[in-house]
């Protein structure tokens, strides 16, 4: 299917999905050069994530979240912060997920136009607090997002 893209804007989107707790964070983190998501035990990616890079000529590092147009974070815990706060805006201090992906773009010289979607981890059970049909939840939003980029 053609698409148009602007300049400096890549049409090439990887969704990073495995096993809960299986180093995710760690490869988005090494892809950008930052810690900047949430880290913890059990699920802690519990929306969806679309992160765009964006290669800059230099300048200071930056990130913008959609939700928050006219803010500039060059903090990156403060980035993780963000993400952890609108994630529990959505989906309370729960174990729940929510379908509703948290936009995210960085922009730096050390990062090649990519878009990256980080997806909570896959389950075998529910654990306390978790509905029960958050196996199957998981499973049908990790489809969704592979058959976009397909």
């Amino acid at each position: 299917r053609a698409q148009i893209c602007p300049p400096g804007r890549s049409l090439i989107a990887c969704v990073f999905c495995c096993l809960q707790s299986s180093g995710k964070s760690s490869v988005l983190e090494s892809i950008v050069g930052r810690d900047f998501l949430p880290r913890g035990s059990g699920i802690v990616t519990r929306r969806p994530l679309v992160l765009q890079l964006h290669k800059t000529e230099g300048g200071q590092e930056y990130a913008e979240f959609l939700h928050a147009p006219r803010k500039r974070f060059s903090d990156f815990a403060a980035v993780r912060k963000e993400i952890a706060d609108e994630t529990d805006r959505m989906t309370g201090k729960s174990k729940a997920i929510s379908n509703v992906p948290i936009h995210l773009s960085i922009y730096s010289p050390h990062v090649v136009n990519l878009t990256l979607i980080d997806l909570p981890g896959l389950t075998k059970v529910a654990v306390e607090g978790q509905p029960e049909s958050i196996v199957q939840d998981i499973e049908n939003m990790v489809r969704t997002y592979v058959d976009k980029v397909k």
